[in-house]
């Protein structure tokens, strides 16, 4: 004989109730961003620089000049200097980049004047990189470009580094970029870049707005080693990096 309230029943009676605690967030490990290199602008709040300290590096957008964004006054980006301090602080890799708007020989002159004033204002400092920003929509030509590269090694002792995705790199005839933009899968380094951002909309804990995410195939130590002072003004500054290949 047995009596169903023996499998009905779910009170302990005189047992002392056992009750277990959910996971706490913090007991959760967290991914390790320690790895990636995120890029930033005015388009983030103050609050991104708290996720600094998890992450690998820092490429801040310093400016940009041109008639679609607001005419040809210089223009720092408003809160570079803030991270450009913070990201400092937290020792992480830095890097600076500028948005071109230029046509003419002319105005390629005048970017690249802008651009070192942004380096300068903000500190020219080893172990941090420069690059220049060609978005889909970039009107320049092969020649003016390297013209703005020159002049700003001549000015800063640095090579300009370059950020382009396919239409550009196929408009311009560019042998090669350093960081490619194509997203999907992390760790797509075509036309030998170094670096991939590999979402527009990613996130990290601690920060709830998207971000450009990115990753390298490099040592963070070894990006840093690419933005040495170049002694030569002279030189031509074309995208060589064959030295760390």
């Amino acid at each position: 004989y047995l009596w169903s309230g023996a499998f009905t029943d779910s009170s302990t009676h005189d047992l002392p109730e056992l009750v277990v605690d959910p996971p706490k967030p913090q007991d959760m490990q967290e991914k390790d961003y320690s790895k990636q290199i995120i890029d930033i602008s005015n388009y983030q709040n103050e609050k991104v620089v708290d996720i600094f300290p998890k992450v690998g590096g820092v490429i801040v957008k310093v400016g940009w000049v041109g008639e679609k964004f607001g005419g040809n006054e210089f223009k720092l980006d408003p809160r570079a200097k803030l991270f450009t301090d913070k990201a400092r602080e937290a020792g992480k890799l830095l890097g600076f980049y500028w948005l071109p708007y230029f046509s003419s020989e002319e105005e390629a002159t005048q970017n690249a004047e802008y651009f070192t004033e942004c380096v300068e204002t903000l500190g020219n400092k080893d172990g941090e990189l420069l690059f220049v920003d060609l978005e889909p929509d970039f009107e320049g030509t092969l020649e003016q470009l390297k013209l703005f590269k020159n002049l700003v090694l001549q000015k800063t002792g640095k090579q300009v580094f370059t950020y382009a995705g396919e239409a550009i790199t196929k408009k311009l005839g560019l042998d090669r970029v350093d960081w490619y933009p194509n997203y999907g899968n992390p760790g797509n380094y075509a036309h030998g870049s170094l670096i991939h951002q590999y979402t527009e909309s990613g996130n990290i804990p601690g920060y709830d707005g998207k971000l450009d995410l990115n990753t390298t195939n490099k040592s963070i130590e070894e990006l840093r080693s690419l933005s040495k002072s170049v002694n030569n003004s002279n030189e031509k500054s074309e995208d060589n990096l064959s030295s760390i290949k």
